[in-house]
Parts: C-alpha cells; structure tokens; sequence
C-alpha cells in the first residue's frame, strides 16, 4: 500500500500566521505613529504654555495685550491662541496624512483671513524616535525639538508672522 506524503501542520500553520502578521503589521505601526505623535503633540503643547508665560511678561511691561488660550470642547488635537481681540493661532495636529504633522495658522485682520502658516513635519519612527531628515520639497522644518517648534509658534503669534 503506498502513503501519500506527510503534511507538516507546523510549517503550514507557521506561514499563515506569516501572512495574518504581515496584513496588520501596517496598521499596528501606523497606530503606534499616532500615539506617539499626539505624545509629541502633548509636549509641545505644554512648553507652548511656558513660552506663552514668558512671552506674557514681555507684553505685559510694553502695554499690550497679552496671549491667551482658549480651551474648547472636543479640539484634544488643537490649540487655540489669541493675542488680544484680533488674531487667532490655531495650532494643530494633522493625522490624516502619510506623516503626521502640526500645524500652526494665524488668522487676523483684515476679513479674518490666514496671514501665517507654518507646518512641522513629525519624522519619527515607531518607538517615537525622530528621524534625520527624508529630503525633498515640501519638508518644512523636520525634525525640531518639540520646545523649538513651541518657541516658534509663540514668537510667530506676537509678531504676526512666520520667520
């Protein structure tokens, strides 16, 4: 009597789950992007806070009107600044694109139109690490510390403007 061949359940077995890994393993990394982007998102928010308190001081001792923020219900990726009754900065982190990014617009006189916009790019691999700088155009300052790109913001809301 002859046997067929001897099928190795364990190899089968080992290339499917191969192949369920590699159908989700893009997703998991895009997830664990996002979380650590909205981390990085959390601390430039908080040094925002501290350059807008210095910033403040400053103002304050020249007589004009001083930054505030406002904190609105279901924005978690977004800030709201004001400096005085006139100009708005909306600063915002964007996930709907291949790399994640934060963007900073200042919204003014006259017609409440955009008068700045500045966008970080957020190059960091999937443990959050940043990454060197992939090239090309359209990278608008990849790869600054999250405290830089604070000090940037607030400086651009006081001077109106985007150095």
């Amino acid at each position: 009597m002859k046997k067929g061949p001897i099928v190795d359940y364990e190899k089968i077995a080992e290339k499917a789950r191969m192949r369920q890994d590699a159908a989700t393993l893009p997703q998991v990394r895009r997830n664990q992007l996002e979380a650590n982007a909205k981390a990085f998102f959390q601390r430039v928010s908080a040094h925002m806070e501290e350059e807008m308190k210095k910033a403040n001081v400053a103002l304050c001792k020249r007589k004009v009107d001083t930054i505030a923020r406002n904190r609105l219900p279901n924005f978690e990726d977004a800030v709201f600044l004001t400096i005085g009754t006139e100009a708005l900065c909306r600063v915002e982190l964007d996930l709907k694109t291949r790399i994640p990014r934060i963007a900073a617009v200042i919204i003014g006189p006259p017609h409440r139109a955009e008068i700045a916009r500045r966008v970080y790019m957020l190059a960091m691999d999937a443990s959050g690490k940043e990454m060197s700088n992939p090239g090309g155009a359209g990278w608008p300052t990849l790869g600054a510390s999250s405290k830089e790109i604070a000090q940037q913001i607030i400086a651009g809301v006081v001077s109106g403007r985007f150095e």
